[in-house]
């Protein structure tokens, strides 16, 4: 009996063996590989430049940058030696107009500008310099060496006027007219007009130099037209 049953359980296990081992039935899904397909290499490709062309920017206009107004060059400076005037047009009143145009700026020891202030050779020094171009020594005692010579009762607008006493030292101003001049008095006070008559100022006036010749504007030629067309006119 039991040799009986041995070809059906062989029969068995080869039909599940079988089973197992066969390849895909017909019409089922087949199984997606789990391996990528590997792409084909790309091939080298030259990319390829574009030339762009350069951007032309519109010119700006820019503005104007004002510029202040600066002492005349050396070069059309004036040096006055002892003995010697200058000739200027008009140069008195350009003097005493760009003088009075400093009046109130504080004396300041050594100072030769409206920004820092002025002592008093300094204060005259920037006058002449910037309205005549005539260029004068530092000093008030090196300014008392240069032009001519004035006496107190010929004094005219524009002279510079010296003072001196003592410790005080020296000191120097613009006669304006009228017994009076303006100057950077010291280190108390400001630019300001003085009187000559001051009795300070009398018993320490030293003297005057003058240092330049007002020349007189040339004026056109008027021309008359001949007595006889007057005439003939007439």
């Amino acid at each position: 009996m039991i040799l009986g049953l041995i070809p059906r359980l062989l029969l068995t296990v080869a039909i599940l063996l079988g089973f197992c081992y066969s390849p895909a039935v017909e019409g089922a899904p087949a199984r997606k590989s789990s391996a990528r397909k590997k792409k084909p290499a790309a091939k080298n490709s030259k990319k390829k430049t574009v030339k762009r062309r350069p951007v032309r920017r519109k010119p700006v206009a820019r503005r104007p940058v004002l510029v202040a107004a600066r002492p005349a060059a050396a070069n059309s400076l004036r040096q006055v030696k002892a003995g010697e005037i200058a000739p200027r047009l008009g140069c008195s009143r350009q003097a005493l107009e760009a003088a009075s145009s400093l009046q109130g700026l504080r004396y300041r020891r050594g100072g030769t500008s409206p920004d820092t202030g002025f002592d008093c050779s300094g204060f005259v020094q920037y006058v002449y310099r910037n309205s005549c171009e005539v260029d004068l020594p530092r000093t008030a005692q090196a300014q008392f060496g240069v032009g001519t010579e004035v006496g107190r009762e010929d004094l005219r607008e524009g002279d510079l006027v010296f003072f001196k006493r003592g410790a005080a030292g020296w000191h120097v101003g613009i006669y304006s007219g009228d017994g009076q001049f303006i100057h950077s008095p010291n280190t108390r006070d400001r630019v300001r007009y003085s009187s000559l008559s001051t009795p300070y100022f009398q018993r320490s006036y030293l003297g005057a130099r003058r240092l330049t010749m007002d020349l007189a504007p040339v004026l056109p030629e008027t021309v008359f037209p001949p007595a006889e067309a007057v005439e003939a006119e007439n």
